[in-house]
């Protein structure tokens, strides 16, 4: 039988909708193993994917061999380990424990596949009463596939959806408001019910399971618990498309258009209220990058005020951390202690063009920059294997921004450096897209590299 427990300090409605999104979620993918952490107090959306720090407290936030985060084990106030059996979901002993003592550093190594292979991870915070608002997050592992998301909930808005990463804030509210048709409600009900004093909710799982799986059958793909709908590819009203390195599944009749270039293969693909152009090759572009990528890649160096300004900064001062100050703002510091001993940092950041981006502090040279806006106006969803790369952007508002999927090849990049690799694609819409928002996203989720 799967519970959360409130303790003092914990909000009863915040705790209500962990139970929601947990049952929610179990329900949709079924996991063969479920993890449900209880972590002291609330944390933010910088601890999705993050695994630790390096030298210097440089932060580390992984888009492939995903960690477990390294939450202080002082900071656990309670760790579930359940496993699905043939009546549903029992609580056993935890394996191994998910957090312990170490250095940062050491968590890097502590991959999340390396605990389990088809399971379901979920951290909440406690002491939600006291401070008005609560997170969730969750890690699916399927094999080499790991999906990802946090909410942020507040209390001032009923425990609704604040903040969300990997789910849309709608999607989430969804679920938590619980929008269901009145014939999901009843059968549901009436599963719940007859198994109320019998095996619990533990059994109620394990029936609702089959029951949803039966209505696949009979009325398609609609998720359950109010989860947005979206309905899968259906034989004969959809096709699947073998383009060489790739497939693509899309509405039948679209067809493919070919176009010339230099040194990938590019080409179009025209549906009825769409049209993508995809470029396969060791130039792809790369997109679309997610918050996270750009931070990764330190693409602020390629901003106007930044470039030609710190080009001429001899020795070079070199990167000691990033720190994000608000949703769009973050904070860079550079050591350089060698260019300030040189005069050359103190010398030129003097002039007035310098004093209005960068600042000197101790031996250190700060820059703020901001993310581009368009980032922040996409929905993003990345994932990795051991052998491929995807993201998945999609705009906020269709039409405003290009969506699209990048996606590489691992196994072809240059000395593991996944920003450089021979195959690369990069599938974006070039059109006024007319089709619904969810099958855009079917779309764009349908492409995998062969």
């Amino acid at each position: 039988m799967i519970e959360i427990t409130k303790r003092a300090g914990d909000s009863l409605g915040f705790v209500n909708k962990v139970e929601r999104i947990i049952l929610d979620r179990v329900l949709l993918w079924t996991p063969d193993e479920l993890y449900i952490t209880c972590i002291d107090n609330w944390f933010d959306d910088k601890w999705l994917k993050f695994s630790g720090t390096i030298v210097h407290e440089i932060s580390v936030h992984r888009l492939v061999d995903v960690t477990l985060p390294p939450f202080h084990p002082n900071r656990v106030i309670s760790s579930d380990y359940y496993l699905k059996q043939e009546k549903g979901y029992l609580r056993k002993e935890v394996k191994a424990p998910l957090h312990i003592y170490q250095n940062s550093t050491s968590n890097l190594k502590r991959r999340i596949i390396d605990f389990s292979m088809n399971g379901l991870f979920i951290w909440y915070s406690g002491n939600s009463e006291s401070n008005g608002t609560g997170s969730i997050m969750g890690y699916l592992v399927q094999a080499d596939n790991i999906f990802t998301f946090y909410l942020a909930l507040s209390s001032d808005l009923d425990w609704g959806v604040k903040k969300s990463i990997g789910l849309t804030a709608k999607e989430a509210n969804s679920i938590l408001l619980k929008k269901t048709s009145n014939v999901i409600k009843t059968q549901l009900a009436t599963l719940y019910k007859n198994h109320a004093t019998a095996d619990g909710l533990a059994r109620f799982l394990y029936e609702a399971v089959g029951w949803y799986k039966k209505q696949m059958k009979t009325i398609g793909a609609i998720l359950l618990l109010g989860l947005s709908a979206c309905i899968s590819p259906k034989p004969g009203v959809w096709q699947t498309m073998d383009l060489g390195e790739f497939t693509i599944t899309v509405p039948k009749g679209s067809k493919v258009q070919s176009q010339e270039s230099v040194d990938s293969n590019r080409a179009k693909i025209i549906g009825d209220g769409f049209e993508f152009t995809f470029d396969y090759g060791a130039y792809s572009p790369k997109l679309t990058l997610s918050p996270e990528e750009y931070i990764q890649m330190e693409e602020w160096h390629m901003d106007e005020s930044f470039g030609p300004l710190f080009s001429i900064l001899k020795p070079s001062p070199t990167l000691e951390s990033v720190v994000k100050k608000d949703d769009s703002t973050y904070l860079a510091t550079y050591k350089a202690r060698e260019c300030i001993n040189s005069d050359s940092c103190s010398l030129n950041i003097d002039r007035d063009l310098y004093r209005r981006y960068f600042a000197i502090k101790d031996s250190t040279l700060e820059y703020e920059f901001r993310l581009p806006k368009e980032l922040l106006q996409h929905d993003f969803t990345v994932s990795t294997t051991d052998s491929t790369f995807k993201r998945v952007f999609i705009p906020n508002e269709l039409n405003k921004h290009d969506a699209g999927v990048y996606m590489i090849n691992r196994n072809s990049c240059i000395e593991d450096n996944e920003y450089h690799c021979w195959k690369q694609l990069a599938l974006f819409t070039s059109g006024t897209v007319k089709i619904s928002r969810s099958e855009l996203k079917e779309i764009l989720n349908s492409v995998t590299l062969k």
